[in-house]
């Protein structure tokens, strides 16, 4: 029998990012992990009618809500791998997870930012009193995925293990930066789910600003989620007098490639996000990035593919009409450059085999992977 990773989260694709990188997470396990005998499988809950899974190629195990006991139990699971918070169903595999003395790992994807805790505050507060912290300092290790994730976890004062590993990328099939035309118009993107948290209006908002006044702009919405805030974006479109904005709904495969490489650049404006999966899905396809620094992207500027700017109105509206101006050359650059950035830091193979050599050290001790960090007793 091999050593059996089961992890705990949703392969549903509209949810986006987290999605994405447990997916990635798990073929990691099936490619790098095979040599030391690990095998992996996902239990998800059930689906809602016309939901769309990212993949199908990784085992799956639909929970049962009313005998999820006896199937953790089957499941003879060497480490359990949770990814996020706040799921009452998570909570029962931690607490299964102790009461048997198997390890589990969680991965809290942004939901320990004070902006993601600032929303449904009292129902997170009271959650982290009756089992959240409970769960997470009885983890045998935390995943963040940058170092500003891992500084938010210990300023609320928790001192288990935590491995800095960013979600991995997959660039076997990487393409050329798109080639730009020189009378070719000026196309601004963003790309994710339509939630207020987003804060896509902003992009908006510069849009109609004087610095923009004289750029042959379009706006591009890729994208769905909550239909209270599309429809109030289509609003403000309307009520700005914008003219080239396009809904484009919810894209995959071909089409969501094809629009992204169409972009001239792609704008991610909310205040926070602990990784930012969308960034990534533009710098492979060779698109520039504007971030906003609530998100831990400074190697944009860094590595000349993008821009790291604050969360302003004004301060997008500004950075746009600079893009706006670069030759087609320059903007081919950058988009080499951020290629280059993600085979440097991201590249599928070497985050894969951190993720493995974390449940090694967590299944068998010995040294302390260099990307872990554990506090003195």
């Amino acid at each position: 029998m091999g050593i059996n990773i089961t992890h705990f989260g949703s392969l549903v694709a509209a949810t986006g990012g987290p999605a994405y990188s447990t997916y990635l997470t798990m073929k990691g396990i099936q490619l790098y992990g095979k040599q030391y005998g690990m095998q992996c499988r996902i239990i998800i809950p059930a689906f809602m009618a016309g939901q769309k899974m990212i993949a199908s190629d990784v085992p799956i195990q639909y929970a049962d809500h009313n005998n999820l006991g006896n199937q953790l139990q089957e499941n003879h699971a060497a480490v359990y791998h949770i990814q996020g918070l706040w799921s009452p169903m998570a909570h029962r595999i931690a607490v299964f997870s102790k009461r048997n003395r198997i390890p589990y790992i969680v991965t809290l994807r942004g939901m320990l930012y004070p902006h993601a805790l600032a929303i449904k505050k009292w129902k997170k507060h009271v959650a982290l009193w009756l089992y959240q912290a409970k769960d997470l300092r009885n983890a045998a290790c935390i995943q963040a995925t940058c170092e500003e994730e891992r500084a938010f976890y210990r300023d609320m004062g928790f001192r288990n293990p935590v491995a800095i590993i960013p979600n991995a990328v997959e660039l076997s099939e990487i393409l050329a930066p798109p080639q730009r035309t020189a009378d070719s118009i000026f196309r601004i993107g963003y790309l994710g789910r339509l939630h207020p948290r987003k804060k896509v209006e902003r992009i908006l908002y510069a849009l109609a600003s004087p610095e923009m006044k004289d750029v042959n702009a379009e706006f591009v919405v890729i994208g769905k989620d909550d239909p209270a805030y599309e429809d109030y974006l289509k609003n403000e479109t309307q009520r700005l007098g914008l003219k080239n904005v396009t809904f484009a709904g919810f894209l995959h495969g071909k089409e969501k490639t094809d629009a992204i490489r169409s972009l001239s650049v792609l704008v991610v404006p909310s205040d926070f996000e602990n990784f930012g999966n969308i960034v990534v899905e533009a710098l492979k396809e060779g698109v520039p990035v504007i971030a906003s620094r609530g998100m831990p992207w400074q190697d944009l500027e860094t590595y000349h593919c993008g821009w790291w700017v604050p969360n302003s109105v004004e301060s997008l509206a500004v950075t746009l009409k600079e893009a706006s101006s670069l030759s087609k050359e320059r903007l081919f650059e950058m988009g080499e450059n951020g290629q280059r950035l993600l085979r440097d830091k991201y590249e599928f193979e070497s985050v894969s085999k951190k993720m493995v050599a974390l449940y090694q050290w967590i299944l068998q001790g010995g040294t302390c992977p260099d990307f872990v960090e554990v506090l003195d007793a």
